[in-house]
């Protein structure tokens, strides 16, 4: 965003393979949760963090025709610019087998 209200949360994916020519007909993503703030630390931002990796732990997600194998956290990075905007990035990835 040109001008964004902080703090913000934005996700992505990132990669995403699938196999519907074997006898299991399966998909896997990966997704990128991207956390801002800005400030002199990042507290706040720990804070939000923890809270949303809290919420996914164990999380079971609903995909229409589709049944859930795997969520997982697979990494958790901490970055910091010059304009003092604290980021942080988790990664997760998803496993679903078609129905």
């Amino acid at each position: 965003p040109d001008k964004p209200t902080f703090p913000y949360c934005v996700y992505s994916i990132f990669a995403d393979t699938n196999s519907f020519d074997s006898g299991e007909q399966w998909e896997e993503t990966f997704i990128q949760i991207s956390l801002f703030d800005k400030g002199s630390n990042s507290i706040n931002l720990d804070t939000l963090t923890s809270n949303l990796i809290d919420l996914l732990y164990d999380a079971t997600l609903s995909f229409s025709n589709y049944t859930q194998i795997a969520f997982e956290r697979i990494a958790k990075r901490n970055l910091y610019s010059e304009e003092k905007i604290w980021h942080k990035v988790l990664e997760y990835r998803i496993e679903m087998q078609h129905d």
